[in-house]
């Protein structure tokens, strides 16, 4: 009798100290690597498997480092496996449950992802530029047509042309009429939990929290004064 011997290891994830759940907010276009220890284990081979919450295979990472930044919104687990000799079924879409061969798996890694992507903001006939007369007594209405975007929430943000925060409407439609010159971008932030630094004066790229912005309509207001 040949007894060939493989035992799993302990793995945990080294963000901001050790654990083994963690939520990340994907697709903000922030990194969220974070690195995996390993502890003990045994076999002649070893290596990283991600799957779903029903152990169905979404990826075979190098590791230990992992980035799921793209992954967009949902739950997978990360493990670490030890084998020896050869080992079937091992690849993309199969389950762990019908591996074949000497393999044992360490606990998982549990990675929340809080997906969020951002909206494709329009006016219609694809245009994402106007312009308006403003100051002639004359309501000029904006309403955006909204496609995608991926969030619990959503909110509306207009800036300068430099990103600076000029207005939080409540909803379209938005009527510009006594902004007076200038040119202003018309945003929507669709975004999990809570987003913070969202004021006045203050640049819509330093928004704090879960989010993702669309892309902008840009306003061209042409002023007139009798």
């Amino acid at each position: 009798v040949t007894r060939t011997g493989v035992s799993a290891a302990s793995i945990s994830a080294d963000v901001d100290g050790v654990v083994t759940d963690i939520t990340i907010c994907a697709g903000d276009g922030k990194s969220d690597a974070f690195t995996a220890i390993v502890d003990g284990g045994e076999g002649d081979t070893s290596g990283w498997v991600i799957t779903d919450t029903l152990g169905n295979v979404l990826g075979l990472p190098e590791g230990p480092t992992f980035d799921l930044e793209e992954a967009g919104n949902g739950v997978c687990l990360v493990w670490y496996y030890n084998s020896s000799g050869e080992v079937s079924g091992l690849m993309m879409g199969a389950n762990v449950s019908d591996l074949v061969g000497c393999v044992a798996f360490s606990n998982p890694i549990t990675v929340r992802r809080n997906g969020v992507s951002g909206a494709a903001l329009t006016i219609g006939d694809g245009e994402t530029e106007m312009d308006i007369c403003v100051g002639d007594g004359v309501d000029d209405l904006i309403m955006p047509i909204v496609e995608g975007g991926m969030g619990e929430k959503t909110a509306w943000i207009i800036t300068d042309a430099d990103s600076t925060i000029v207005g939080l409407p409540f909803a379209p439609p938005f009527n510009l009429e006594g902004a007076g010159a200038g040119k202003c971008l018309i945003w929507q932030v669709s975004y999990n939990g809570n987003i913070f630094n969202v004021e006045e004066g203050l640049k819509a790229y330093n928004v704090d929290g879960c989010f993702a912005l669309s892309t902008p309509i840009t306003v061209n207001r042409n002023a007139v004064d009798g």
